[in-house]
């Protein structure tokens, strides 16, 4: 996999992490996160790492999964799933008329 597809995923991970613990707007920045929520060691030293490489190199390439930060960011969209407000019960007769409009204007259209 492109291990620079991490960053793409770890910062909302972070962010999710800060809702839980902190409430109120995340950082948008890498950095900024990190200084207000600690991660597990094994995905901070993973993600260090990662770090580390992006800056020493102009592409990170491709590698295989870091099992420390796929099991971290598995876990905050756990919890998010979870926190997630559920949704209003469906009103059953308005989604079918709006089904019957919508099959009568297919109708219409089709001739």
């Amino acid at each position: 996999m492109r291990l620079k597809k991490y960053f793409y995923v770890v910062r909302p991970a972070l962010a999710l992490q800060w809702l839980r613990e902190k409430g109120g707007a995340p950082p948008m920045d890498l950095p900024g996160l990190l200084a207000g929520v600690a991660p597990p060691l094994a995905a901070l030293e993973a993600l260090e790492h990662l770090r580390v490489a992006k800056r020493d190199s102009s592409e990170l390439g491709e590698g295989v999964r870091i099992a420390a930060l796929d099991d971290y960011i598995e876990e905050q969209a756990a919890w998010a799933i979870e926190a997630k407000p559920r949704a209003p019960v469906e009103d059953a007769a308005l989604i079918e008329r709006t089904n019957a409009l919508f099959r009568a204007a297919v109708r219409d259209e089709l001739g």
